[in-house]
């Protein structure tokens, strides 16, 4: 569930970045990005369909609730810099700049 609420979290301060034109550091449009490309609520819940899940224990879950394991961040940063890598592409923009009009 925090997993969701983190994700709609995410889509709101990108929804209040365009709304009120204010332009994020690019550390603050990272790291909400990473978030709100949905890797890890795709992950979480693909983790708990595998059929090895009876060693799940109550600390397992709490790391996956409170923060992002490694893999999961490393698999959402790359999703989200090779999609505005390719926004950038498409408009035929430089890729250092992608994120100023992505938001």
């Amino acid at each position: 569930m925090k997993q969701w609420i983190r994700l709609l979290n995410a889509f709101l301060e990108e929804a209040h970045w365009l709304n009120s034109g204010h332009l994020p550091r690019a550390e603050d449009y990272l790291n909400n990005g990473i978030v709100s490309t949905g890797v890890h609520v795709v992950l979480v819940h693909a983790f708990f369909l595998l059929d090895h899940v009876n060693g799940i224990t109550k600390e397992t879950i709490d790391i996956l609730d409170e923060k992002f394991p490694n893999v999961i961040y490393s698999v959402a940063k790359i999703l989200r810099l090779s999609d505005d890598l390719e926004g950038a592409k498409v408009r035929n923009m430089s890729p250092k700049l992608e994120y100023l009009t992505s938001i």
